[in-house]
């Protein structure tokens, strides 16, 4: 496969944001840093995974959720999670999303 993820907060597709695709590996490892400016009520993290296709659409693999209220300010916090899709669950059992998730304060 050709993997890649969408990040977005709270459900708001709009200021989503993408990784790189790592072609043609069913092991893929990112090392990205993604932000965004969210404010108090910023409490879920969407990680959804996909298959890069060149003739046809992607096709979504699945997707994970993240609390963000089990993360305390200034501190990193390492999240795995299972990807999820009931459309393809039985080959997903061991597809699992590690990422380390760190809330800060920006400064003006």
């Amino acid at each position: 496969g050709d993997p890649y993820c969408i990040l977005y907060v709270n459900g708001v597709h709009a200021f989503a944001q993408h990784s790189t695709t790592k072609m043609r590996t069913h092991n893929p490892e990112w090392h990205e840093e993604f932000k965004w400016l969210v404010c108090q009520s910023t409490t879920l993290l969407t990680v959804t995974l996909w298959d890069k296709d060149t003739i046809t659409r992607d096709d979504m693999i699945g997707s994970a959720l993240i609390d963000l209220e089990q993360c305390t300010l200034g501190q990193e916090l390492e999240v795995s999670i299972q990807i999820q899709n009931s459309a393809i669950a039985h080959k997903l059992r061991k597809c699992l999303v590690t990422l380390t998730v760190r809330l800060s304060v920006h400064d003006e």
